[in-house]
């Protein structure tokens, strides 16, 4: 009796997978939509979350591209939410945080929730993520936007709010989207 080799899942958390000695790319789920996949940014929907990576310093103009794909995924799901992955080393001018925030207020009917991932244990990181927390709480927003130091905390409070996919569905989507190469 011949035994072959198990490979792993294609639902594996690693992007990559080794199978007769050649490399595959781990692909998408079909809900997934990556409307941007850049060396600046990443924008994609994973059915009713909008999931930003952002590589450089958040501008305006790249708030103001975000809002048509706001646009495109509130029109198909009426609860979303977003995950925002910041690993720019520079924070937003006061001009790009003004249109974050007036983007969160304009699709507040719809957004249940914006988690925000700041990685990195260095003091600069721990002052920017309760910089973040400290305006969500004097803020009179009535979306909820929790800062968390992983993206795997963020998914799972993502799985809470909108619970069309698990806590492990979410991170595998959004690892995948991390190692997207830039199109």
């Amino acid at each position: 009796m011949r035994f072959a080799r198990r490979t792993k899942p294609l639902d594996s958390p690693k992007s990559e997978q080794r199978s007769s000695g050649t490399t595959h790319k781990a692909a998408l789920p079909e809900h997934v939509h990556v409307f941007e996949a850049n060396d600046e940014v990443t924008f994609a929907a994973d059915h009713d979350v909008m999931v930003e990576i952002w590589r450089v310093r958040p501008t305006a103009e790249s708030f103001a591209r975000l809002d048509g794909y706001f646009r495109w995924l509130v029109e198909r799901q009426p609860r979303v939410a977003a995950l925002s992955i910041i690993d720019s080393p520079e924070t937003p001018d006061a001009h790009a945080r003004e249109a974050g925030a007036a983007l969160i207020r304009q699709y507040s009917q719809n957004l249940v929730g914006v988690a925000f991932v700041i990685e990195g244990g260095s003091f600069k990181h721990t002052v920017i993520r309760f910089s973040l927390t400290t305006i969500d709480l004097l803020s009179s927003s009535t979306v909820p936007q929790p800062v968390f130091d992983q993206s795997e905390g963020a998914c799972r409070w993502l799985s809470e709010v909108v619970p069309t996919r698990t806590t492990r569905e979410r991170c595998i989507v959004v690892n995948s989207l991390r190692g997207l190469p830039p199109r």
